[in-house]
């Protein structure tokens, strides 16, 4: 009786829609995802893992670890969440539904399209082209950098800052619940802010891009001109350096950027194993030196470098794991101090029949 069940069950699972059988794949290494290729649930994970998207369908994904995802083609039909200090690159003709940043994680989303983005907890979305056809959402510290794409509502709310110096975007708002206490930077030339009157004290925000290209932004409420900060003038280079030079987890990346107003910088600490190094402090002109995120102001020209100092290694460090099978007490060493551990609570039991 019991082999027959299990043969009905079996028979009756593969008699299942294909979309009734979620399967979960996992990339951990570099990895390429083309036409003809459909998933149902991806995960990517590792330091340096790379996984290329020209086409094909994803159901769902989750990125992990500082790995990278490049979506050039194809679709991602349901939700993407970014974990960790993942990167998300977007671009050409790939289209998403929605995508959830967290952590450190850093998206950047420069072509196809996408319906909803929110960024939360010290994430980082830049938007240079592409489209969004409903809102790009920044919150808890994230930072959203726009300069180019087509964005038709930007929610101002819980502490993130929104930094716009090109682009589309058709509103500015304060979320639903109220919190407008994220700041807006917004950088161009011949810029105003114009309040309508009424009792929403609505309004819009003209000027010019730096490329010449006239915008209009508008205002749905009379809270945002308290946290909106127009930087009218020119643009200057602020360049990235590090010392050591070959360290590159630093935003913006090393290299030389073109800005107006104020920027946020940020450094993260690098495993090189079997170093570590850890951010020390910016020379340059920052508001914060010792500040691994802090702002600089780019009044004219500026070179900044982060500089960095190999952290004493210990057990627990990101080149000397401390979860080791059977090293019960993390210490990085399996020894009798772990054996004594496990003959401690030999035959402990937490099964109900122990109860």
């Amino acid at each position: 009786m019991m082999k027959t069940l299990s043969i009905t069950i079996l028979i009756m699972f593969f008699l299942l829609p294909i979309n009734a059988r979620a399967v979960t794949t996992i990339f951990d290494s570099n990895s390429t995802i083309s036409d003809g290729n459909a998933y149902d649930t991806v995960v990517v994970k590792g330091d340096s893992t790379v996984v290329e998207m020209t086409g094909g369908t994803v159901t769902k994904l989750f990125m992990m670890d500082a790995s990278t995802f490049n979506l050039s083609g194809g679709d991602i039909t349901d939700e993407i969440y970014c974990y960790d200090k993942s990167k998300l690159n977007i671009s050409a003709n790939a289209s998403i539904f929605h995508a959830f940043v967290y952590g450190k994680s850093i998206t950047d989303f420069s072509g196809g399209s996408v319906d909803y983005i929110l960024s939360h907890e010290c994430a980082t979305v830049n938007v240079s082209g592409g489209v969004a056809t409903s809102v790009i959402n920044t919150q808890h510290s994230s930072v959203l950098n726009i300069t180019g794409g087509s964005i038709p509502s930007v929610p101002v709310d819980g502490s993130g800052t929104v930094n716009i110096s090109g682009g589309t975007i058709g509103m500015l708002h304060i979320s639903s619940t109220g919190d407008a206490s994220g700041k807006v930077n917004i950088s161009g030339y011949n810029l105003s802010a114009v309040p309508y009157g009424g009792s929403y004290g609505r309004g819009e925000i003209t000027g010019y891009w730096h490329d010449d290209t006239y915008f209009n932004i508008n205002l749905d409420n009379s809270l945002l001109y308290s946290f909106i900060k127009l930087y009218d003038g020119p643009v200057h280079t602020l360049t990235m350096q590090t010392n050591p030079a070959f360290i590159n987890t630093v935003t913006p990346s090393v290299g030389s950027h073109d800005y107006a107003g104020c920027v946020n910088i940020s450094a993260e600490r690098l495993a090189n194993c079997p170093d570590v190094y850890r951010f020390d402090h910016w020379e340059g002109d920052v508001a914060d030196a010792n500040a691994a995120n802090t702002i600089v102001d780019m009044d004219a020209n500026k070179v900044v470098t982060a500089i960095f100092v190999v952290d004493e290694p210990k057990c627990g460090d990101e080149c000397h794991p401390n979860f080791l099978l059977a090293d019960h007490n993390h210490d990085c060493v399996v020894n009798f101090s772990d054996m004594a551990m496990l003959a401690s609570r030999w035959l402990d039991c937490t099964k109900p029949e122990c109860d």
